[in-house]
């Protein structure tokens, strides 16, 4: 018995010494990884193995050599399918002495560049590993795990990224496409801030734009569109579309390239549709990788635009990238339109009604109003007389576009009317009916000027009260007026011959 027993501890023994043989085996897998960092919030990355790798026993993370590449399971050759046409990596890489190797110096520039030509061969000639990773924020890493030694190509919605020789057995890289954006300003007279981002404009003139984009490397399925608020009016035919060095400005006599870049479509339109839309050519992207496309339009503001209450906004858009899911990035610019207001009260500050006034500009020459639209006359006789009345309609000084129940205009218990649609500048109001029983009132210099506060609308109306004082009666021919002077004359007369009288009298007694 004692001898069994000590035969099944020896048994159970090797059996738990084969066990942990066999645990450690299955256990045994690979373990390299990939991290990508510096990533862009949103945008989706995959994984592509190119090639298996061997490496020596003991090399560092950091050795450029005992490494070697083969070609991985099924493969035989170099070729794959890029839309529908063969491609041959053969351009790129050999076979040498059975290890897949770069073919010159110029394949390795083509690979280390992010050739877009490379890149599309990579993702259809490799094996897809894992899952796709989406990054959730900017600079967010991602990571895929349980990786074989090999020869990785990552992508992304915005075009390659980096391709990866051994993991060794884990490898950091970097995300290297900057992806893209796009700034929106105005570019005349109308600007009223140094960014360019927000103009101040005389209803019935135009507002140009330009929107401009750099073109990243990788760059694909680039699609722009501005949407205009309905109080601008968008001039189609003024659609330019130029390919400029980075942060150069367009020349002066530059060709447009609007029939080469891709589709350019632009028509005015109403609501949240976009007045512009450009579909930019991927063949024409890659070509022009490192530059800035810059977008040149024109609008006029017209009879709908907010005034003074709010700003007229409207808003630039670059997608880019997967079409399923694109990356964006936007730019705005507002234009306002300003107005003066006059309230016209008696010398009692209550309100009076039955004045008119006209408005007239530094050029001496007088608002005119037609349909909303406003120009300017050099007759006084043509310009808009405004009448203050009681139960004006004004502009809603709590108007909130954004709240749809806000409205845009209230009615005012005041004797209120108002020069609408006005740029900054200085004006003259002058009273043209005087109300019966009162004087005219002096003439009022205004000024409307840019905005000096961080809230433009609160700038934007310049009121002006104007008092009208009773007129005075003047003196009539016959009446108290002048028979005053005759009773006081001859009480005079009278006072002096007396006194004349009795100094004579004195004298002769005297």
């Amino acid at each position: 018995m004692k001898k069994f027993t000590k035969l099944l501890g020896i048994v159970l023994i090797m059996a738990l010494v084969m066990s942990m043989g066999i645990t450690a085996a299955f256990a045994e897998g690979p373990d390299g990884s990939i991290t990508v960092t510096k990533t862009h919030k949103g945008q989706v990355y995959e994984l592509y193995q190119l090639f298996d790798a061997t490496t020596v026993e003991g090399r560092t993370a950091t050795a450029t050599d005992g490494i070697s590449y083969t070609l991985m399971s099924g493969k035989t050759d170099f070729k794959a399918t890029v839309d529908g046409e063969e491609v041959d990596g053969a351009q790129w890489f050999k076979i040498e002495n059975g290890n897949v190797v770069i073919k010159d110096d110029t394949a390795k520039a083509a690979i280390t560049d992010d050739n877009a030509d490379f890149a599309a061969w990579a993702k259809a000639y490799g094996t897809k590993i894992g899952n796709n990773q989406e990054a959730s924020a900017d600079g967010a890493a991602v990571k895929w795990e349980t990786l074989e030694e090999g020869y990785y190509f990552i992508t992304t919605t915005t075009g390659s990224l980096v391709t990866v020789d051994s993991i060794k057995p884990n490898a950091t890289v970097e995300d290297k496409n900057p992806g893209t954006s796009i700034e929106k300003t105005i570019t005349d007279a109308n600007s009223i801030d140094d960014a360019g981002k927000a103009a101040l404009a005389q209803v019935g003139t135009d507002v140009s734009y330009e929107s401009r984009i750099p073109i990243s490397r990788g760059a694909y399925n680039y699609k722009f569109t501005d949407v205009m608020t309905d109080g601008l009016t968008l001039q189609a035919d003024s659609v330019k579309v130029y390919v400029v060095t980075t942060g150069a400005d367009v020349a002066e006599g530059a060709v447009a390239v609007n029939s080469d870049c891709g589709t350019v479509t632009a028509a005015n339109a109403t609501g949240d549709a976009a007045d512009i839309t450009i579909t930019f050519d991927d063949e024409w992207l890659k070509t022009n990788w490192g530059k800035d496309i810059v977008i040149q339009y024109t609008a006029t503001v017209n009879a709908n635009a907010i005034i003074a209450v709010a700003s007229n906004p409207n808003t630039a858009k670059i997608e880019y990238g997967n079409k399923d899911k694109p990356l964006t990035d936007t730019s705005d610019a507002e234009v306002y339109s300003a107005q003066v207001t006059v309230k016209k009260v008696d010398g009692n500050k209550n309100a009076l009604e039955g004045a008119g006034f006209k408005l007239k500009n530094a050029d001496g020459k007088w608002y005119k109003n037609t349909a909303g639209i406003v120009s300017w006359v050099e007759a006084e006789a043509d310009g808009t007389e405004i009448l203050p009345v009681k139960g004006t309609t004004i502009p809603n000084p709590d108007y909130d576009p954004d709240d749809a129940d806000s409205p845009k205009t209230i009615t005012s218990t005041d004797a209120i009317a108002s020069f609408t649609g006005l740029a900054n500048g200085k004006y003259t109001l002058v009273e043209t009916t005087v109300p019966t029983g009162y004087n005219k009132a002096a003439d009022t210099e205004l000024e409307i000027k840019p905005a000096q506060t961080n809230n433009l609308t609160t700038e934007l109306t310049v009121e002006s009260t104007v008092t009208n004082q009773s007129g005075a009666e003047l003196p009539s021919t016959g009446g108290i007026g002048t028979t005053i002077f005759y009773v006081v004359g001859s009480i005079m007369v009278v006072a002096a011959g007396v006194l004349l009288i009795t100094k004579k009298r004195m004298s002769r007694e005297g």
